[in-house]
């Protein structure tokens, strides 16, 4: 099995996905984080519950927030498990996607980055 690379997204690059897929159910992402004396240094994402494969990598110096929300929607994301990443030595996120939404947008700003369901 080949093994997937990871893609560095630009600011505000959205991801394309199927929010709900008949045989895989309710997409979802998983989020790690990397830290280096208390700020994110970057956001590694992986799609998870979808037909498309795909791995994403944001590098970011100095945030210290990580913001999950949904732009557009009345609905938010739910962050259903949290844990450590071994791999990365960072917090990790299991994220479902709001029901309505159809792409992923992650922002950067100074001091946050900002995931939004749209």
């Amino acid at each position: 099995m080949a093994v997937i690379e990871y893609q560095e997204l630009a600011d505000e690059q959205p991801i394309s996905f199927q929010p709900l897929h008949p045989s895989f159910g309710k997409a979802e992402f998983s989020f790690c984080l990397a830290f280096k004396r208390g700020k994110i240094i970057e956001v590694r994402i992986e799609r998870a519950q979808q037909n498309e494969k795909g791995k994403y990598l944001l590098k970011h110096h100095g945030a210290s927030e990580f913001i999950i929300g949904s732009f557009l929607h009345g609905r938010d994301a739910r962050v259903w498990r949290t844990g450590f990443c071994k791999d990365h030595k960072g917090q990790w996120l299991d994220v479902y996607v709001p029901d309505d939404s159809t792409s992923l947008t992650l922002s950067k700003y100074s001091e946050k980055i900002s995931a939004d369901f749209r």
